[in-house]
């Protein structure tokens, strides 16, 4: 980006002028989100055919996927659910009341590409309020490895998601457990996030990175 504009010049008048031209540019990077605010405490198994499709789509499907919490692919799963692993992202007590308000606000701190983030006991059950958020849009991190079970259980972080929440089945067995999305992308203010060098997942920021040629992009 570049501009220019016609400045005057106050005590040029001995010199014959009265103004100059001044010419100013910025250069802006994009790239994928290598954080990201707000996070949904429900994090995805980026190996999962879902978010595969997607990726391998060029971002164009409008599929709604139906992904249950113990089906997924196991290089992602270890003795944790293969897909969806509700996160503990201050490592703290958890209750179930800050849970709540993590899926209904998401986390108020940047959550990093690499961070490996504790997993909470108890996985999707109704009592976090995720069926208060159907119909609304989320931001889901991607993990590549997830690691012991229980509150012992930790989640490495790759990238990140956002979707629409279709539905949610919260009850019966954990196997048939499920939430219903429909991914989506999205250019995130760069207050929310920064420019990191992550795989990309349809969530993408800016930097600031020259002014005037001088910089680093």
């Amino acid at each position: 980006m570049s501009a220019n504009d016609a400045s005057p010049l106050f005590f040029s008048a001995l010199l014959a002028r009265s103004s100059a031209n001044i010419n100013a540019s910025t250069t802006v990077k994009v790239g994928s989100a290598g954080s990201l605010v707000g996070v949904w405490p429900v994090a995805l198994c980026e190996s999962h055919p879902s978010i595969l499709n997607w990726k391998n789509s060029g971002f164009s499907l409008t599929t709604n996927y139906t992904i249950t919490l113990q089906t997924g692919p196991k290089n992602c799963g270890g003795n944790v659910g293969g897909n969806w692993g509700v996160l503990d992202f201050n490592g703290g007590a958890n209750s179930t009341r800050e849970t709540i308000a993590w899926v209904q606000n998401g986390y108020n701190d940047a959550l990093d590409v690499g961070d490996t983030v504790l997993g909470s006991p108890g996985g999707l059950t109704s009592s976090i309020g995720i069926e208060t958020m159907i119909g609304k849009t989320v931001l889901i991190a991607l993990f590549d490895q997830a690691l012991a079970s229980g509150s012992n259980a930790n989640y490495r972080i790759t990238g990140f998601v956002r979707s629409v929440l279709i539905g949610a089945r919260l009850t019966g067995a954990a196997a048939s457990r499920s939430l219903t999305v429909r991914f989506e992308t999205a250019m995130v203010d760069r207050p929310s996030a920064s420019v990191g060098s992550g795989s990309n997942f349809g969530i993408t920021t800016w930097a600031i990175c020259a002014y005037d040629n001088k910089g680093a992009c």
